[in-house]
This record gives C-alpha cells, sequence and structure tokens, in this order.
C-alpha cells in the first residue's frame, strides 16, 4: 500500500485536435489498493493513451472516478441495459478494440457490468443526451 500518492495525477499527453471525439472519461472500480499510480498507468495503457486519472482510496481497492455527483446526476438520466447478457458480453470484451467503433458511435460514456445476488447479470451504457439514447435503442444490432 502506498501512503501520501497523489489522488490527481495529470500524464502530460495531449491528442491530436483531430482526435478530440475519441477522447472518453471512464470509471474503473476495484484497483488493488496496492498498485501505485505507475502501476495504474501501465495497466490503462492497454486502452491506449491516460491524460489523467483522479484515484479514490476505497478501504481495499480504489477507484478511479471522473466525474463529479451534479455530472454523474445528469448522466443518469440517459442509460440503457442489457438483461442478463451472455457470458461471452462482460466488460473484458466490451473494453477490446474490436468494439471500440461501437461505443464511440452511439456515444456511450461509461459502462458497467452489475452482478446481482441471485447470480444474474446486467450491463448499464451511460449515454450524454436523449437524443444518442433514443438512437441507440431504435438501431438494430447486428
Amino acid at each position: 500500500m502506498v501512503e501520501n500518492e497523489a489522488s490527481t495525477v495529470i500524464t502530460g499527453y495531449q491528442s491530436a485536435h483531430n482526435s478530440q471525439a475519441f477522447v472518453r472519461d471512464i470509471i474503473v472500480y476495484d484497483i488493488p489498493v496496492k498498485w501505485d499510480n505507475y502501476t495504474i498507468i501501465n495497466a490503462l495503457s492497454a486502452w491506449e493513451k491516460v491524460i489523467s486519472m483522479t484515484v479514490k482510496r476505497q478501504k481495499k481497492y480504489k477507484t478511479l472516478p471522473s466525474w463529479f455527483l451534479q455530472e454523474r446526476k445528469e448522466r443518469e438520466r440517459y442509460q440503457a441495459a442489457v438483461l442478463n447478457p451472455p457470458e461471452s458480453m462482460n466488460s473484458a470484451t466490451l473494453v477490446h478494440n474490436d468494439n471500440e467503433a461501437y461505443l464511440i458511435f452511439h456515444n456511450i460514456n461509461m459502462f458497467k457490468e452489475v452482478k446481482l445476488p441471485d447470480g444474474k447479470r446486467k450491463i448499464i451504457g451511460y449515454l450524454s443526451s436523449w437524443d444518442d439514447l433514443h438512437r441507440l435503442i431504435n438501431t438494430p444490432n447486428v
């Protein structure tokens, strides 16, 4: 466990002007508290470049929250859920590069997988606007 570690890290990376549409805020849960900030950034580099991160320690895990309470409440308005998704659809497969275009096309800013006490699961996607949610719901998925 690292004591007196910075809670906010700015890496200095700046995205190219033409790639601003691909910059996303994400929330990552259940990071082992023994990981220092360098280990976290190295792990996140599998998802491309990290611009900045805020780390919140919660007992034995850390969280990388990216929204303030007011922003989080606003984003809760526009969410879609997949109930009982197939086992092949989970957090690990959704962050894979093959699914990046789908998430970007539908403006899905964040998603989380929820495991219910009865063993069932659901995946919740958070969108920015009603138009994004409407388009997601009314677009056939392959």
